[in-house]
């Protein structure tokens, strides 16, 4: 399927939309944010490879309809001359910062946990459907044979790394 400017359409992913709100959060609140502005932070490639969603697709996404509203709000409040932070002492402030990006980070973390839960319901679902049963799902994977595994390549270059080391004492 192709869009108006000739271009193939590229679905919006919500590992990217996650990315594109976190360089919303990172907008620096002494500039105001547009939507041609999210637009560009949300553009991936270089020249004729450049792709751009458009306005309305990036509105339609929560993280980034949220990271948006949030950022715009904040530049509001310091335009209006409301502190953002209120002044207080550098200790307080890095606290204060620290409790905020905790705070992003738990949020994002949040939304990832519920985008897995989605996946896994549909995994079960499709899983059920076609007559797996739980016991088949939580079967163990059984490793590959080789001559030799990774973990005893990895043993005995430690070994030998050690036995050098003993050596130059």
């Amino acid at each position: 399927m192709r869009r108006s400017d000739g271009k193939k359409t590229r679905p919006l992913t919500a590992e990217h939309a996650r990315d594109v709100a976190k360089k919303i959060d990172g907008w620096p609140v002494s500039k105001r944010i547009t939507w041609n502005d999210v637009v560009n932070l949300a553009a991936v490639g270089k020249g004729r490879d450049r792709y751009e969603w458009g306005r309305v697709t990036l509105d339609r996404n929560p993280y980034i309809k949220d990271a948006y509203e949030k950022k715009a709000a904040e530049i509001r409040k310091a335009a209006a001359g409301k502190p953002v932070r209120r002044p207080k002492s550098s200790g307080l402030e890095d606290l204060e910062r620290k409790i905020e990006v905790l705070e992003k980070k738990l949020e994002s973390q949040n939304c990832e946990l519920m985008d897995y839960d989605r996946k896994f319901v549909t995994w079960l679902y499709n899983a059920t459907l076609h007559g797996m049963t739980e016991d088949t799902l939580n079967a163990p994977i059984t490793p590959p044979e080789r001559g030799q595994t990774d973990r005893d390549e990895l043993a005995a270059a430690r070994a030998k790394k050690e036995c050098r080391n003993e050596r130059a004492r």
